[in-house]
């Protein structure tokens, strides 16, 4: 993969996207992918906040089973 300034790169623990809302309906990886395309024009620290906040949202009441983490890079 080759790589140019302004290209994100977003690791994150299987948490992410198997995290369940009440009705046990996970995540997904497709709607990480829209959270992610919705905040692409913000910080990368904004991003990853909008991202594990629409997890903690999905999650409520009772938050996440599992460990949610991210880790993101930017190229400059």
């Amino acid at each position: 993969i080759q790589l140019h300034p302004g290209d994100r790169v977003y690791y994150y623990s299987d948490g992410v996207p198997e995290a369940m809302n009440a009705q046990l309906e996970s995540f997904s990886n497709e709607r990480m992918l829209s959270v992610l395309a919705g905040s692409s024009g913000r910080s990368l620290s904004e991003s990853v906040g909008d991202l594990f906040e629409a997890v903690s949202a999905w999650c409520r009441p009772l938050g996440p089973k599992d460990d949610v983490s991210i880790l993101a890079c930017e190229i400059s």
